[in-house]
């Protein structure tokens, strides 16, 4: 949370491009905790963690549970007012503001969302290995960043969904699944996940130029 709100602050007060501010606080936070451990995992956890992290309610583990409780609250509050001032914000800031939209608060806002999420996450992996590794997740993000672009949210706003970016990520654990199964070096699977990543962006891109297209011609 505290890394959401310094994000947002570096990018609201500093005019500093979101991308680039978020991968460097990245870098920066796996630096200190790699420092802090030594770049050694913290293991065991305290009694309790093993048997939570491997719970099976209803036979379903928690992380499942608790992705599909963070899912549909995601759905539910996109399509709120604030889930639209949201769109409109991550669209067009400028716009936004103009048609009365506290992009500030907005911002702050989504921006802590993000850092808890993160934080949660953090904690259910190490309830689920039972240790905590400083560099669990690395490299994640460009998976994410995919399988966003995969399921259609733009990278330009407004157009997305969370069942959208399930469908993404879905499609890039059945891609990564397929390559383990056929063999394919795990260097060579980057590669792939590194052209679907590419060709996502491309198809997004396109998109996005058809609708300016079509706007036009309404106009």
């Amino acid at each position: 949370v505290g890394f959401g709100v310094l994000n947002c602050t570096l990018i609201l007060k500093g005019k500093m491009n979101p991308f680039i501010v978020t991968i460097a606080t990245m870098f920066v936070a796996r630096g200190l905790i790699s420092f802090t451990t030594g770049g050694l995992t913290v293991y065991p956890m305290p009694d309790g963690y093993a048997e939570i992290g491997n719970a099976k309610p209803l036979g379903l583990s928690w992380l499942f549970i608790v992705f599909v409780i963070c899912a549909i609250a995601g759905e539910i509050a996109l399509r709120t007012l604030w889930g639209l001032k949201l769109r409109a914000t991550g669209s067009d800031r400028e716009i936004a503001y103009c048609t009365e939209v506290d992009t500030t608060r907005v911002t702050y806002t989504t921006f802590i969302i993000i850092g808890g999420a993160a934080a949660l996450a953090g904690m259910l992996g190490v309830l689920r290995m039972n240790g905590a590794q400083p560099l669990l997740g690395q490299g994640w993000e460009f998976q994410a960043l995919a399988a966003c672009a995969i399921g259609g949210v733009s990278i330009y706003g407004y157009e997305g969904s969370i069942i959208g970016a399930f469908l993404g990520l879905a499609t890039m654990q059945v891609l990564a699944n397929g390559l383990v199964a056929i063999g394919m070096s795990p260097y060579l699977q980057m590669v792939v996940i590194g052209v679907a990543l590419a060709l996502a962006m491309w198809l997004d891109a396109k998109r996005k130029i058809q609708f300016d297209l079509i706007d036009e011609r309404k106009l």
